[in-house]
């Protein structure tokens, strides 16, 4: 699972690599784990109801049959040519 959806009370016993304190200082460290805890929202329940609705989609993309996965998604090349394509109109 994604930090971003991870629940605060996991994060609040959480143990930070001593190697983190050789590259960064306790207050890059301290905001960067805020950063990562609110990513998604400030509520912890939005942040549910996000990873109940990611859960929902790949449960969703599970069900497909290979012809519905073709229809329904791209592959990472197709991704990124569509991508660069648009970076191109920008």
């Amino acid at each position: 699972m994604a930090l971003d959806f991870t629940p605060w009370g996991q994060w609040l016993g959480g143990r930070v690599d001593a190697r983190a304190f050789e590259d960064f200082t306790e207050l890059e460290i301290i905001a960067h784990c805020l950063n990562e805890m609110t990513f998604i929202s400030f509520a912890q329940k939005e942040i549910q109801a996000e990873m109940e609705s990611v859960k929902k989609a790949k449960e969703e993309y599970d069900n497909m049959t290979p012809e519905e996965r073709k229809q329904n998604a791209k592959s990472l090349e197709e991704f990124l040519d569509e991508l660069e394509g648009n970076k191109a109109v920008l």
